[in-house]
């Protein structure tokens, strides 16, 4: 059964003590010791404390989780928990007994706001059933989780970006940008179970950041994910031409129309049949020719030339390039 509301103690003959026992409304009469009739009533309520520390967080695009503890020393039978969204009237969502603290409210709409509050209840018997103070409201919007992408640069002038696949997504909106400029939505990718594109349509000797946001539709909406921006990355050079070859006093003169952005570059030379040798690794994009003074004389070689340029994350990429013929005079 449940205990009385309210503890009362004689202090003198004009004071009296009470003690809160548990919530309720309690009638206190007191009566005169000197004047039999004469009597003085006062209506006391008491209330349990409301859980505390309640947080309410996204767990995943149509989850919430809720968590408190509870700052009453009262024999809590469980909790209440009520929830409204905007427009709506609240609503009592779930009853919980026991002990438990936290509550994972499921199927929710992407991108719509709750809001919550929770309240204890202890239950003496069937009709007796008291009830704590609500909490604060809080309130979160479940969402995708955070997308995160990743680039790789290419020796053929492409970029290959992946990314973490979301749950819930319909689709990845994948955006590029030249660092501190403005993002430009570069494809749709329809499918949720895509997780990389190639990007060919990019500058030579360009420096880019990528973005990757998952989106979903909810009620006619397009709702999209936050996102965190990818490594920078540099297009790599143009395929590298040999713009001539000249015998000179000491050697064969390779010239070629510098890539000013690259970071250098490397001269090749074979003969008919024969294998590649790298001569020389050049540092500096403005350079434009090299000597090479191994040459003999009256032999047919081959040169080629690749423009290189190294990325931020520590690759180095070589350009295509073309052979030119020639000989030392």
């Amino acid at each position: 059964s449940a205990p009385s509301i309210v503890k009362v103690e004689t202090v003198n003959d004009s004071t009296v003590r009470l003690t809160g026992l548990r919530p309720g409304t309690a009638t206190i009469t007191c009566h005169s010791r000197f004047v039999p009739k004469l009597t003085q009533t006062c209506t006391v309520t008491v209330y349990y404390v409301a859980p505390s520390n309640l947080k309410i967080v996204s767990q995943s695009y149509d989850q919430v989780n809720l968590s408190w503890t509870n700052s009453t020393s009262s024999p809590v039978t469980g909790y209440q928990i009520f929830r409204k969204e905007a427009g709506q009237s609240e609503k009592k969502i779930a009853t919980l007994s026991g002990t438990a603290k936290t509550y994972t409210d499921k199927s929710l709409l992407t991108g719509t706001t709750y809001t919550y509050r929770i309240r204890a209840y202890t239950k003496y018997s069937a009709s007796d059933i008291i009830y704590s103070a609500f909490t604060d409201s809080k309130s979160a919007v479940p969402s995708m989780a955070v997308s995160t992408c990743k680039v790789t640069a290419n020796n053929n002038m492409y970029h290959t970006v992946t990314w973490n696949k979301i749950a819930g997504a319909k689709g990845y909106y994948v955006y590029r940008r030249v660092p501190g400029g403005k993002w430009a939505r570069i494809k749709n990718i329809t499918s949720a179970s895509v997780t990389s594109y190639i990007d060919k349509k990019i500058k030579a000797l360009t420096r880019y950041e990528y973005a990757v946001r998952a989106y979903r539709v909810v009620s006619g909406n397009t709702i999209k994910n936050a996102y965190k921006v990818s490594n920078a990355v540099i297009a790599s050079a143009e395929k590298q031409s040999v713009k001539a070859l000249s015998s000179v006093s000491n050697g064969v003169k390779v010239t070629w129309t510098p890539q000013k952005s690259a970071s250098g570059y490397r001269v090749y030379r074979k003969i008919p049949k024969g294998k590649w040798k790298r001569l020389k690794e050049i540092s500096g994009g403005s350079v434009s020719s090299y000597v090479d003074t191994t040459a003999k004389k009256n032999t047919t070689y081959y040169y080629a030339v690749r423009a290189f340029i190294d990325e931020p994350y520590g690759t180095r990429l070589l350009s295509l390039y073309t052979v030119k013929k020639g000989m030392r005079k």
